[in-house]
């Protein structure tokens, strides 16, 4: 259990660093062609497409490390108010009921993109396959499922964390 942990967070990290990459691009091409655009009155082709897939690749690869650092909300209210063994309780079962709907969303998802993959769907402006994405996403909301298991079995050692949860 313990390597696939690290074979999780590791995993985690490297989809959070794509994550951070896709931001810095994202920001470059948007601010290029609001100057393109307004100097030179010639905009970058496709940036509609494209700041598009950037911004799932920038999402979806940020949710596991999101969830590692607990950034995720989680509902705190309440639970304070139980005493230690039944906090561990409600936050396990909602970390196993959010792995299951997170299981069902990347089944779902790569079904989706199957279907995209078989109609050749594609972008308008640069015809780029949309399955790619699709595919993209489902593997980072597994990497995200696998990290809500994983914190499942770790709920124990964060009870006496800062927040409890």
């Amino acid at each position: 259990m313990k390597y696939t942990q690290q074979a999780i967070r590791r995993i985690s990290v490297i989809l959070n660093d794509v994550s951070c990459f896709a931001l810095a691009a994202l920001m470059l091409l948007v601010t290029a062609n609001v100057i393109l655009r307004a100097v030179f009155k010639a905009p970058i082709l496709g940036t509609y497409d494209i700041s598009g897939f950037a911004t799932v690749i920038l999402i979806g690869c940020g949710l596991a490390y999101c969830s590692l650092d607990n950034g995720h909300i989680e509902i705190g209210f309440f639970i304070e108010k139980l005493n230690k063994k039944a906090r561990i309780v409600v936050t396990a079962a909602g970390r196993a009921i959010s792995f299951c709907f997170l299981c069902i969303y990347t089944y779902s998802l790569f079904s989706f993109g199957s279907r995209l993959m078989r109609a050749n769907e594609v972008s308008v402006t640069t015809k780029t396959p949309l399955h790619i994405f699709v595919f993209i996403l489902s593997f980072c909301f597994l990497v995200f499922a696998l990290t809500v298991f994983m914190r499942i079995f770790t709920v124990k050692d964060e009870e006496g964390g800062e927040n409890g949860s």
